[in-house]
């Protein structure tokens, strides 16, 4: 009953907006706007694009609730839980990162001249990942910290840490940093690469 209403809740936005591009998609040939029926040809597949990112997003959003449900942090001995929340949020923010990079990607990609450039830049892929590469070393050092602290677990939500001489407790772990919630009530943003270095 609880799975139903998430699924529900989570899906209802990105299913009516995906209900309202195909009944539009539907209703086109009768609308006789001859003049202006390749833009919103192209306009429904960007917002299908977009309804299908968003769709996923939430479908990931249905399984953290499942689980949420499932091991409860206010339980007495929520080691295991601390674990299973740790993993998801790391997971979900690097899903809704890699689902938004590759939307946006396929909505480029249904422009002509971008699909153009596109194979252009990939002919050149090699120098460009070299650069792109060597400039987002930092952030990508960190999302790598944040998959490696999401399988091996060196720490997890609720954890006891001492950081840079101050003692708190890990609150959230965001894909390139992590709060610690110090004893006196500050907040401490340390970057992941910081605990696995």
């Amino acid at each position: 009953n609880n799975m139903l209403y998430s699924m529900l809740r989570r899906l209802r936005e990105p299913a009516l907006l995906a209900a309202a591009v195909l009944a539009a998609s539907a209703a086109l040939p009768f609308a006789h706007l001859r003049a202006i029926q390749s833009g919103l040809l192209h306009l429904q597949a960007i917002l299908l694009i977009a309804a299908a990112g968003w769709g996923s997003v939430r479908a990931f959003d249905i399984w953290r609730d499942y689980l949420g449900r499932r091991y409860r942090l206010d339980s007495d001995n929520n080691l295991q839980a601390r674990r299973v929340q740790t993993q998801v949020q790391v997971l979900r923010r690097i899903a809704v990162g890699v689902i938004t990079v590759i939307s946006i990607a396929a909505m480029l990609m249904t422009f002509p001249t971008v699909r153009s450039i596109g194979a252009t830049l990939f002919a050149s892929a090699g120098v460009a990942g070299l650069v792109l590469g060597i400039a987002a070393r930092p952030a990508i050092g960190n999302l790598l910290a944040g998959l490696q602290i999401a399988l091996s677990e060196p720490m997890r939500i609720d954890d006891v840490v001492i950081v840079e001489g101050e003692w708190g407790r890990i609150e959230e772990i965001r894909t390139t940093y992590v709060v610690v919630r110090i004893w006196d009530k500050r907040r401490l943003s340390v970057p992941l690469s910081y605990f696995i270095e």
